[in-house]
């Protein structure tokens, strides 16, 4: 018709002129959220995961500083050492926590995921920052948040200190690295300041902030000079302090332990431990809650563990000659994953692990950092399309493993489990077969117990409270001769122990041996004079023997001591 116009050919004149849609830019600001749900997805299986006797017991359970939420209670946190460790800020979350929702795992766990995916955030935009490029700030996030190595940080309820601690110190860079693109002014050098007080408040390995400070300084081409170094001093103070403060705590919880390795060995143990961490970065296999020591035999270590020293030494000199263009990037991530994992390397010995998979929660980054820079340079071409299928199938592996890591955290016995099966071949699990034969007794199991109990014996004879546990177990089931004959060994083990001889009086009592069970409560009350229930005890024994005037004296003295059951039988039979 006439003056009709064409649609389709002005749809198309339309759409030809119309901007064009950036696919790649959308793809960038999506991916940080997409990445956050997978890894929120993959947490959310620790909200059912419950408390551990890995800790948990003593941080939440039975910690004395939960119970008084109060100025007085919070100072008292400021102020005090607390199983070897100084990190009141992570305390004081515990305590608000506790004030609110009492011993509820899932608050304690949904905390802990929500601040590993605040730092998976924060990782992101800190490596953006760093970088400049988003391929690198996606990678890193993305391995970061996903990385089963970092299972044991997020889904265990005890290492809330490296969540917490994490957030600030990753705080504290980003605002740091944002403001020397510019100048750093006294706002932004107040903030830094204020965050990394708070981190180091959180967890002591917060030291090593001011030296990480140092290495932004390099990579981003800032000089550093006399300003430089100046600016830094007021942190490095801190980290001294606070570096004293915890080397205090730690010899007062009696964590740091004295280990006889020589000092040769000790120099090669020192560097096999982040070779450990580099190799399971890309192959995070054989995890597990604890990686003891490996045992010393003539003398000597495993041969393996004087590989790593000469392996770090020629890649250093591999990377300084041949690095290339990516140089700088490589110097830049191993130094930033060594500066923040230098606390951990048990320079000065904490504990009975050689590693731990929970060290590795920031110094990944720097890893994550160098393999991010490598993707990015390479995104547009053919070994771009191979390195992207390659991360796929990382990212693939990697949320699998997590996942199923996860339920390891589960509760006491599948933590235990996990490390007796992961160090029974190389180290000794005597006290870790005793704590699951504990958790197994106390939710019934008392075949399971007896078991467990048995193998801390087979590996540690001498293992008195093995003895004492597994007798205890024999007596739930019924079978007092057991139970009597591990009594006896305990108290031959440890004769100091008073727990035997009260619970052995009481098996021989059942067994009609009363002369026997007189013995037992007497040697336990010389040991424990004040325990009234003792006295209760021995005094039935003594009414039964025909001793009503001893059983009357017994029952007075446990009057004597509060004891109300006593009352009735002072009434009945010794007026």
């Amino acid at each position: 018709m006439p003056g009709e116009q064409n649609t389709d050919a002005a749809i198309m004149e339309e759409s030809e002129n119309a901007p064009k849609v950036d696919t790649w830019a959308v793809a960038w600001k999506w991916a940080p959220w997409v990445i956050l749900s997978i890894t929120a997805i993959l947490y959310f299986k620790a909200f059912s995961n419950g408390f551990t006797n890995f800790d948990d017991d003593f941080y939440i359970l039975k910690n004395p500083y939960l119970k008084d939420f109060s100025l007085k209670g919070v100072q008292a946190i400021f102020t005090s050492f607390y199983a070897g460790n100084y990190h009141p800020l992570t305390t004081l979350s515990y305590l608000i926590e506790y004030k609110f929702y009492g011993e509820q795992p899932m608050v304690y766990h949904v905390v802990n995921v929500l601040l590993h995916l605040l730092n998976t955030f924060i990782a992101y935009k800190l490596a953006f920052k760093l970088s400049g490029r988003n391929v690198t700030a996606i990678v890193v996030a993305l391995l970061f948040g996903i990385h089963p190595m970092h299972v044991e940080s997020v889904a265990w309820v005890s290492e809330r200190k490296d969540v917490l601690y994490g957030a600030f110190y990753l705080l504290a860079a980003l605002v740091y690295t944002q403001a020397i693109e510019t100048k750093l002014d006294m706002k932004a050098y107040a903030a830094v300041m204020a965050l990394f007080i708070a981190s180091l408040l959180s967890k002591p390995a917060a030291v090593t902030l001011p030296v990480l400070l140092l290495a932004i300084d390099w990579y981003k081409g800032r000089i550093i000079d006399k300003k430089a170094i100046v600016e830094k001093v007021p942190f490095f103070i801190l980290a001294i302090v606070f570096g004293i403060i915890n080397i205090m705590a730690q010899r007062e919880g009696g964590a740091i332990t004295e280990l006889t390795f020589g000092f040769i060995n000790r120099v090669f143990l020192i560097a096999s431990a982040p070779v450990f961490y580099i190799v399971r970065a890309i192959a995070p296999f054989h995890l597990s809650a604890l990686h003891s020591y490996p045992d010393v035999h003539d003398g000597f270590l495993p041969f393996i563990y004087y590989l790593p020293l000469p392996f770090l030494l020629v890649v250093g000199l591999c990377i300084w000659k041949w690095g290339g263009a990516s140089k700088k990037e490589m110097v830049f991530g191993f130094t930033f994953f060594f500066i923040t994992v230098s606390v951990m390397l048990q320079v000065i010995s904490v504990g009975v692990a050689l590693t731990s998979e929970r060290y590795t929660y920031i110094p990944y980054i720097g890893l994550f950092f160098i393999v991010g820079q490598l993707i990015a340079v390479t995104i547009n071409g053919k070994q771009g399309r191979i390195a992207g299928g390659l991360l796929l199938l990382f990212t693939c592996l990697f949320c699998l493993q997590t996942w199923v890591r996860i339920d390891v955290w589960k509760d006491s016995d599948s933590i235990l489990t996990d490390v007796i099966e992961n160090n029974a071949d190389i180290a000794d699990c005597s006290y870790y077969y005793w704590l699951r034969g504990n958790v197994r007794t106390n939710a019934g199991n008392l075949a399971g117990g007896i078991q467990d109990f048995t193998n801390a014996i087979n590996q540690r004879p001498d293992y008195a409270e093995a003895y004492g546990n597994r007798a205890a177990a024999y007596s739930q089931r019924g079978d007092v001769k057991a139970a009597i004959f591990d009594f006896s060994k305990a108290i031959t083990l440890n004769p100091a122990d008073p727990r035997p001889f009260y619970n052995r009086a009481a098996m021989k009592a059942t067994s009609g041996d009363l002369t026997g069970a007189f013995e037992d409560y007497s040697a336990f009350l010389v040991r424990v004079p004040r325990n009234s229930r003792a006295y209760v005890d021995r005094g039935m024994v003594r009414f039964t023997l025909k001793d009503s005037v001893g059983a009357c004296e017994d029952w007075k003295k446990a009057a004597g001591l509060g004891d109300e059951t006593a009352m009735p039988m002072l009434q009945q039979y010794c007026k």
